[in-house]
């Protein structure tokens, strides 16, 4: 079991600083009012106009770790820009933690890319039980399936018996490495990676009843 974020000995008392999560109930349960919450800048939210379209991005200082809190706001930043744009379009971070819950609150669809791993699949279940929480709809991508094809079968069974649509198989293409390299999305480079995310997006549009 953990320890606490703040430790006492006497009068004096020192807060764990790997330990706080900044959540701020010590300010709220301090007998003394002793507690304050002081303003730390953890990054910078930019806004930039890319050939897809508008764009809300953030930039953590060194050392900072992603939140909750910081994803909110780069949304809310991409909701005061996306005007009458039909469609929002958020990455989503690892894990099942608060800068997730703060990506996927209010969305209509969740695409969960998983690859054929044990832990991967492990993973795919956490977030699922989470994204049902929320009432949204589940579609999977499997990214690097061909690389342990009976792995890829456990997944494809899983989303086969909870009902998740698999849109998409993303095959192991070293053209994935060398656009990375380039600084250059894969999907501007034929190749066979490219072809299937292709036929993924168009995949997705039509469940979403997206035009164009």
């Amino acid at each position: 079991m953990l320890r606490n974020p703040i430790a006492c000995e006497g009068d004096a008392c020192v807060v764990d600083p790997l330990r706080c999560e900044g959540c701020g109930v010590c300010t709220l349960v301090c007998p003394a009012g002793a507690v304050q919450m002081a303003p730390f800048r953890a990054g910078t939210i930019y806004r930039s106009v890319t050939p897809a379209g508008k764009l809300s991005h953030a930039r953590l200082s060194p050392g900072a770790g992603n939140s909750g809190l910081l994803v909110h706001a780069v949304r809310q930043k991409a909701e005061e820009m996306a005007g009458e744009s039909r469609v929002l379009l958020a990455d989503g971070p690892p894990g099942i933690g608060c800068p997730l819950i703060s990506t996927v609150s209010g969305m209509d669809a969740v695409l969960a890319v998983t690859e054929p791993g044990l832990s991967a699949l492990h993973d795919l279940k956490r977030l699922v039980t989470v994204c049902r929480g929320f009432s949204l709809r589940i579609f999977v991508v499997i990214n690097k399936y061909d690389l342990e094809p009976s792995v890829c079968r456990q997944i494809e069974d899983f989303c086969d018996t909870e009902g998740l649509p698999v849109i998409g198989h993303v095959p192991f293409d070293p053209a994935v490495l060398a656009a990375v390299r380039a600084g250059r999305p894969v999907t501007r480079t034929p190749s066979p990676a490219s072809e299937a995310l292709y036929r993924m997006a168009e995949h997705l549009s039509c469940e979403l009843k997206i035009d164009g």
